[in-house]
């Protein structure tokens, strides 16, 4: 018998599967990594840049982006430099640049040195969320499914701590199709990978229960999805409100698509009795093969902007000038594993491959800790940190929804608005040859209304009076949204 370690062997072995037959691809050339479809474009606009001041522009009405945002658009740009051909910019270079943003172009621009504070969406911020969704909500979706899909999205990336690109199509990955499907076909291995697992048993009360396992399509792990963190979801023991349950949201999408193999009504599945010591698996139905468990109309996977902007605009309905993100939940869900578990498990929970991860982005600045306590002998409390950390996030549960009259008024004398008016009203009564071009105009000078009503809102949202809530839970119903919404739904059974 040869010799397996024997290098004559190994090579001789590879060439007699063929090793000789396709050498095509091995020409010397420099193999550069492959870029998703969303990324080119952005190094096409940083390769371009011929300022490192005159692009980052702040969030949330902030002129300016903070100290360590531009530097980072400079080191984009770096990159889309070298992606385009150029050759690599001298470390000096790169150095003296990023030298000249910290102590040159931040005293110039008055950059802020601190990001902006961290946010973190407590469970009350989840509840009220949920509240407005189900009970006081009047905004009309394009089709009734969306309403159970957002939540069940909500609930989803809150309760495992998601990034909002890891279930659905984020904008950096846009046109893979990647995020949660049911089952994935391997290319490769020719064989079929559950994305979801769903199943029954029997829980510590011997009451048959519904759960569900999910894949994580973490950032970094896209040559390494054996690492991918896999996160449980269940009805739960305690008694809570319907809609916190992510398994009766989920199991309504599945059931409506009948996604089930085996059973394809609530009757039949209420009724499975599984086994003890052990899950009963469901299985998929193959129709659901390579299908997104989020979908679009058109049956692609649902995309994070779109997500992202129902979730924004959720919080506003719900009272938030601020309203809470998916990054808010991820940081306060990795708090709370991260009292409760160990750092191993924190970091595959959070899908981190480094331990400094945490600490460095997401930790909370106020520690937890009562040193007041602490110093006197008294019982530690947890509630008044717990507090300031919800209140990152504030609330008013009278927000406006629309302008006053008053700032109606102003905003439509202003002469930016009385500029756009009178465009439109010449378009109006103009006769171009070019219909396209003119509606085309029209749609811009419509846009542009759009976004100073919006922007005047914002505003006004943020400097609006606020007290505290009625413990009767009224409120005085300020704005035609909420006034005609709560007459409406007294006629509703």
């Amino acid at each position: 018998m040869a010799d397996q370690s024997s290098a004559k062997d190994f090579f001789a072995r590879a060439r007699a599967k063929g090793s000789e037959r396709n050498k095509a691809s091995i020409n010397g050339e420099e193999v550069k990594k492959e870029l998703q479809e969303a990324i080119p474009s952005g190094f096409e606009a940083m390769g371009s840049m011929e300022h490192p001041g005159a692009s980052p522009e702040g969030q949330c009405d902030d002129r300016w982006a903070c100290m360590s945002s531009v530097v980072q658009t400079y080191k984009n740009f770096t990159g889309g430099w070298q992606w385009k051909g150029h050759p690599k910019i001298a470390k000096n270079v790169t150095l003296s640049t990023s030298n000249y943003i910290k102590y040159m172009l931040q005293s110039e621009l008055g950059l802020a040195r601190r990001k902006r504070e961290r946010c973190y969406a407590t469970m009350i911020h989840f509840v009220r969320l949920g509240t407005q969704l189900w009970k006081n909500d009047w905004h009309r979706y394009e089709r009734p499914g969306i309403r159970i899909e957002v939540w069940a999205e909500i609930q989803l990336h809150a309760f495992t701590s998601a990034k909002v690109g890891e279930y659905l199509e984020s904008t950096c990955r846009a046109g893979s199709g990647r995020g949660l499907h049911y089952r994935v076909v391997h290319a490769v291995l020719k064989r079929i990978e559950q994305d979801i697992s769903f199943g029954v048993f029997q829980n510590e009360q011997g009451m048959r229960e519904f759960a569900m396992q999910v894949v994580k399509d973490a950032k970094g792990m896209t040559f390494t999805p054996s690492k991918r963190p896999e996160h449980s979801l269940h009805e739960g023991l305690e008694p809570r409100p319907l809609f916190w349950s992510p398994i009766l949201t989920h199991l309504a999408m599945f059931v409506g698509k009948r996604a089930f193999r085996d059973y394809d009504t609530m009757d039949n599945l209420l009724a499975i009795d599984p086994p003890e010591e052990e899950m009963f698996r469901l299985e998929w139905d193959r129709r659901i093969i390579d299908t997104p468990l989020y979908q679009r109309g058109d049956g692609a996977i649902d995309s994070a902007r779109v997500f992202s902007r129902r979730n924004r605009d959720l919080g506003f309905r719900a009272g938030y000038a601020r309203p809470p993100t998916i990054h808010d939940f991820r940081a306060e869900g990795l708090h709370l594993i991260d009292k409760l578990y160990s750092s191993t498990q924190r970091r595959q929970h959070g899908a981190h491959t480094s331990e400094d991860t945490y600490g460095d982005f997401y930790a909370p600045r106020n520690p937890g800790t009562d040193g007041q306590n602490s110093y006197l002998g008294d019982k530690p409390r947890t509630i008044v940190n717990d507090r300031f950390r919800a209140m990152t996030l504030s609330r008013n549960p009278e927000l406006w929804q629309s302008l006053p009259a008053e700032k109606q008024h102003e905003l439509e004398n202003s002469p930016n608005f009385i500029a756009i008016e009178q465009e439109l009203e010449k378009l109006s009564s103009e006769h171009k040859d070019d219909l396209v071009a003119r509606d085309r105009r029209r749609r811009q000078l419509h846009t542009q209304k759009r976004k100073l009503v919006s922007a005047e809102l914002r505003r006004c949202q943020k400097l609006q009076p606020r007290k505290p809530p009625s413990k009767l839970q009224k409120t005085e119903q300020i704005g035609h949204y909420r006034t005609q919404f709560t007459r409406a739904r007294q006629l509703m059974p």
